[in-house]
Protein backbone atom coordinates (compact mmCIF):
# COMPACT_ATOMS: atom_id res chain seq x y z
CA UNK A 1 0.00 0.00 0.00
CA UNK A 2 3.02 2.65 0.75
CA UNK A 3 4.14 1.53 -2.67
CA UNK A 4 1.44 2.34 -4.45
CA UNK A 5 0.91 5.82 -2.67
CA UNK A 6 4.52 6.51 -3.35
CA UNK A 7 3.60 5.61 -6.95
CA UNK A 8 0.23 7.88 -7.21
CA UNK A 9 1.74 11.03 -5.70
CA UNK A 10 4.96 10.83 -7.97
CA UNK A 11 3.03 10.67 -10.73
CA UNK A 12 0.56 13.86 -9.46
CA UNK A 13 3.84 14.92 -9.08
CA UNK A 14 3.74 15.61 -5.74
CA UNK A 15 7.44 14.06 -4.28
CA UNK A 16 6.79 15.77 -0.84
CA UNK A 17 4.43 13.54 -0.45
CA UNK A 18 5.50 10.83 -2.17
CA UNK A 19 8.99 10.79 -0.82
CA UNK A 20 7.35 10.66 3.00
CA UNK A 21 5.32 7.27 1.49
CA UNK A 22 8.45 5.50 -0.22
CA UNK A 23 10.61 6.79 3.51
CA UNK A 24 7.59 4.51 5.24
CA UNK A 25 7.77 1.87 3.05
CA UNK A 26 11.50 1.29 3.63
CA UNK A 27 10.85 1.10 7.24
CA UNK A 28 8.25 -1.14 7.12
CA UNK A 29 10.15 -3.45 4.88
CA UNK A 30 13.97 -2.47 4.77
CA UNK A 31 14.84 -4.77 2.23
CA UNK A 32 12.14 -3.44 -0.97
CA UNK A 33 14.41 -2.33 -3.41
CA UNK A 34 11.51 -0.82 -5.16
CA UNK A 35 11.00 1.37 -1.74
CA UNK A 36 14.50 2.77 -2.19
CA UNK A 37 14.70 3.32 -5.49
CA UNK A 38 11.37 5.41 -5.56
CA UNK A 39 13.11 7.19 -2.13
CA UNK A 40 16.49 7.54 -4.38
CA UNK A 41 14.04 9.12 -7.45
CA UNK A 42 11.85 11.41 -5.40
CA UNK A 43 14.86 12.69 -3.78
CA UNK A 44 16.24 13.54 -7.31
CA UNK A 45 13.11 15.30 -7.66
CA UNK A 46 13.25 17.36 -5.19
CA UNK A 47 16.16 18.61 -5.64
CA UNK A 48 16.15 19.28 -9.08
CA UNK A 49 12.34 21.58 -8.07
CA UNK A 50 14.35 23.44 -5.63
CA UNK A 51 16.86 24.19 -8.15
CA UNK A 52 14.30 25.13 -10.21
CA UNK A 53 12.39 27.11 -7.85
CA UNK A 54 15.95 28.53 -7.20
CA UNK A 55 16.55 29.94 -10.62
CA UNK A 56 12.74 31.46 -10.76
CA UNK A 57 13.21 33.33 -7.94
CA UNK A 58 16.93 34.56 -7.61
CA UNK A 59 18.73 33.11 -10.37
CA UNK A 60 21.78 35.02 -9.57
CA UNK A 61 21.80 34.49 -6.21
CA UNK A 62 24.99 32.95 -4.89
CA UNK A 63 23.35 29.99 -3.14
CA UNK A 64 21.27 29.13 -6.71
CA UNK A 65 24.53 29.08 -8.56
CA UNK A 66 25.95 26.90 -5.61
CA UNK A 67 22.81 24.51 -5.59
CA UNK A 68 23.03 24.36 -9.72
CA UNK A 69 26.98 23.38 -9.34
CA UNK A 70 26.30 20.42 -7.12
CA UNK A 71 23.66 19.38 -9.02
CA UNK A 72 25.74 19.21 -12.45
CA UNK A 73 28.30 17.44 -9.91
CA UNK A 74 26.03 14.82 -9.28
CA UNK A 75 24.77 14.46 -12.93
CA UNK A 76 28.66 13.85 -13.23
CA UNK A 77 29.11 17.49 -15.06
CA UNK A 78 31.92 18.08 -12.88
CA UNK A 79 33.71 20.57 -15.43
CA UNK A 80 30.14 22.28 -15.37
CA UNK A 81 30.28 22.88 -11.98
CA UNK A 82 33.70 23.99 -11.42
CA UNK A 83 33.15 26.93 -14.49
CA UNK A 84 29.93 27.75 -12.04
CA UNK A 85 32.15 28.02 -9.27
CA UNK A 86 34.55 29.99 -10.85
CA UNK A 87 31.98 32.32 -11.98
CA UNK A 88 30.51 32.63 -8.77
CA UNK A 89 34.06 33.78 -6.90
CA UNK A 90 34.08 36.37 -9.21
CA UNK A 91 29.90 37.78 -9.14
CA UNK A 92 29.81 37.44 -5.64
CA UNK A 93 32.16 38.50 -2.92
CA UNK A 94 32.29 37.33 -0.11
CA UNK A 95 31.71 33.84 -1.26
CA UNK A 96 29.17 31.45 0.64
CA UNK A 97 30.20 29.32 3.08
CA UNK A 98 31.63 26.36 2.05
CA UNK A 99 31.63 27.26 -1.55
CA UNK A 100 35.49 27.52 -1.64
CA UNK A 101 35.11 23.65 -0.13
CA UNK A 102 32.45 22.24 -2.41
CA UNK A 103 34.80 23.34 -5.01
CA UNK A 104 37.96 21.93 -3.99
CA UNK A 105 35.83 18.73 -3.77
CA UNK A 106 35.14 19.10 -7.53
CA UNK A 107 38.73 19.24 -8.05
CA UNK A 108 39.28 16.34 -6.52
CA UNK A 109 36.71 14.73 -8.74
CA UNK A 110 39.22 15.45 -11.83
CA UNK A 111 41.90 14.74 -9.77
CA UNK A 112 43.20 17.76 -9.57
CA UNK A 113 45.05 17.87 -5.80
CA UNK A 114 46.84 20.79 -5.68
CA UNK A 115 43.76 22.96 -6.76
CA UNK A 116 41.62 21.02 -4.37
CA UNK A 117 44.01 21.46 -1.46
CA UNK A 118 44.48 25.68 -2.52
CA UNK A 119 40.54 25.93 -2.08
CA UNK A 120 40.53 23.60 1.14
CA UNK A 121 43.02 26.04 2.61
CA UNK A 122 41.21 29.23 1.56
CA UNK A 123 38.34 27.78 2.96
CA UNK A 124 39.68 27.52 6.15
CA UNK A 125 41.54 31.33 5.78
CA UNK A 126 38.31 32.79 4.63
CA UNK A 127 36.78 31.50 8.70
CA UNK A 128 33.31 30.40 7.27
CA UNK A 129 33.40 28.24 10.23
CA UNK A 130 33.08 25.33 7.26
CA UNK A 131 33.64 22.03 8.51
CA UNK A 132 33.97 20.38 5.28
CA UNK A 133 37.41 22.26 4.49
CA UNK A 134 39.37 19.94 7.05
CA UNK A 135 37.67 17.10 5.60
CA UNK A 136 38.54 17.82 2.41
CA UNK A 137 42.22 18.06 3.24
CA UNK A 138 41.70 14.54 4.70
CA UNK A 139 40.44 13.83 1.52
CA UNK A 140 43.76 15.10 -0.73
CA UNK A 141 46.09 13.61 2.26
CA UNK A 142 44.70 9.67 1.58
CA UNK A 143 44.94 10.83 -2.13
CA UNK A 144 48.71 11.67 -1.82
CA UNK A 145 48.93 8.64 0.88
CA UNK A 146 49.76 10.56 3.29
CA UNK A 147 47.82 8.31 5.99
CA UNK A 148 48.67 10.13 9.31
CA UNK A 149 48.57 13.34 8.25
CA UNK A 150 44.80 12.86 6.80
CA UNK A 151 43.95 11.34 10.48
CA UNK A 152 45.10 14.39 11.69
CA UNK A 153 42.69 16.35 9.18
CA UNK A 154 39.93 14.49 9.68
CA UNK A 155 40.80 14.22 13.82
CA UNK A 156 40.78 18.20 13.69
CA UNK A 157 37.52 17.84 11.49
CA UNK A 158 35.77 15.13 14.38
CA UNK A 159 36.74 17.80 17.24
CA UNK A 160 35.13 21.23 14.94
CA UNK A 161 32.02 19.30 14.31
CA UNK A 162 31.80 15.19 14.49
CA UNK A 163 28.12 15.50 13.52
CA UNK A 164 28.75 16.96 10.22
CA UNK A 165 32.16 14.39 9.96
CA UNK A 166 29.47 11.74 10.12
CA UNK A 167 27.46 13.54 7.68
CA UNK A 168 29.73 13.87 5.18
CA UNK A 169 32.19 10.76 5.54
CA UNK A 170 31.24 9.60 1.97
CA UNK A 171 33.56 12.23 0.52
CA UNK A 172 36.72 10.74 2.37
CA UNK A 173 35.88 7.79 -0.61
Amino acid sequence: VTLGLGQAYVALRKYQEANEWYSRATEINPGSTDAWFGLGLTFFDLEQLAVEKLKEYGPDSAYSQMLLAESFELQGRTPDAIKLYHGLFLSHQPAPPCAHAALGFAYVQQSETDAAEKEFQEELESKTGCPLAQLGLARVSIEHGETANALNNLDDAWKADHNSVEANVAYLL
